[in-house]
């Protein structure tokens, strides 16, 4: 049974697995069946392997975990690694460009912006921060400063941000969404914008960051908490 419930999840992730290689809806535009429908037909299948098993409250789980977040993950990751792995004439800037696109050399341009022994808090790791709020790229990305992801911050109170030296802001758009984070206000010393188009930021000095401000700027950069 463990051996077809592997099979299961990993054909689930297939979706996931095209969308990222090829490009976004790539799966839903050449099967017209939308990832979520699929993700159902594969959930209970898994429901008859493992209903048995489990409780109810325990069954819900699983069927997130194999039906929906486990095939995204698996999917996304297999579909990177692929790319490298079929493309291993290309550099290695145009490998990571082509894999995560612009944010890449943005994360390439803040990385010289903060000094090696800083600390940087960024978003919470979910589907909503793909590439900016998973701790384990952006630790890879900017060792070796110390990353903090603020999933597991348990107070997130502005007036005890000074602990930081940075926090990033990230306007990433996944799932449809277009979030800006930090989404509260923030007493700020500085406020580092980046330029998409030439790769450069603009500094706002001594400006406390408020989110209803630039909620339709879709910033992206960094901000240095005001330090008590």
């Amino acid at each position: 049974m463990v051996y077809i419930l592997g099979f299961i999840v990993l054909i689930s992730s297939l979706p996931a697995w095209l969308d990222e290689y090829y490009f976004p809806n790539y799966f839903f535009s050449h099967t017209h069946l939308k990832p979520e429908y699929f993700f159902g037909i594969c959930a209970v299948c898994i429901v008859f392997l493992i209903k048995a098993k489990l409780t109810k409250l325990t069954l819900v789980y699983a069927l997130l975990l194999t039906g929906f977040f486990i095939p995204q993950i698996l999917g996304k990751t297999m579909a990177r690694a692929f790319y490298v792995l079929v493309n291993d004439n290309l550099i290695a800037h145009k490998k990571l460009t082509n894999v995560y696109g612009e944010k890449y050399w943005f994360i390439q341009h803040i990385k010289t912006l903060i000094p090696q022994n800083s600390t940087i808090l960024i978003p919470p790791q979910n589907l909503s921060w793909r590439h900016t709020g998973d701790f384990f790229l952006m630790q890879a990305w900017l060792y070796p400063r110390k990353v903090i992801t603020a999933t597991y911050v348990s107070d997130l109170n502005p007036n005890l941000l000074f602990k930081f030296d940075y926090i990033l802001i990230s306007s990433e758009t996944n799932l449809n969404l277009a979030i800006t984070w930090p989404d509260f206000k923030i007493p700020a010393s500085k406020i580092i914008i980046y330029n998409w188009e030439n790769h450069s930021s603009q500094e706002l000095n001594n400006i406390d960051y408020d989110p209803k401000f630039w909620l339709d700027k879709k910033p992206w950069g960094l901000l240095v908490p005001k330090k008590k």
